[in-house]
């Protein structure tokens, strides 16, 4: 079976210029895959993010990831030069790379399957 990576759009809302403090300056040391909860398509989350987790406020804080994948799209909203807020702890925050598998309560197990696995090739 032949698979190929979804449509890439990068917004870059995060940017290490606006996060310091997960600033590597460097490669990551490895990735964190997250599934979302939720059923939002990974396009979704960008305007999702704008609105709940503000870029260069203490919202973003609240949490985001790098990527943003489902079967249809990557969404990259930091630049890979920094971490992300999604692992609760500094350390993994600032030094890994950290990829939101999307809409794993709204997609039926093939769709499902099809997310998961462009999550593990761009990873």
């Amino acid at each position: 079976m032949s698979v190929k990576l979804p449509n890439t759009k990068n917004v870059d809302m995060y940017t290490a210029k606006m996060y310091q403090d997960l600033w590597t300056g460097g490669n990551p040391k490895g990735a964190i895959i997250h599934n979302d909860a939720g059923r939002m398509s990974a396009v979704d989350y960008i305007t999702w993010l704008r609105m709940a987790r503000t870029p260069n406020t203490s919202k973003a804080e609240s949490g985001f990831a790098n990527y943003y994948i489902d079967r249809n799209d990557i969404v990259r909203v930091s630049t890979t030069t920094i971490g992300a807020y999604a692992a609760a702890n500094p350390y993994y925050n600032k030094n890994f790379l950290h990829y939101e598998v999307c809409q794993q309560l709204g997609a039926n197990n093939a769709d499902w399957l099809a997310n998961e696995r462009a999550v593990f090739m761009q990873v």
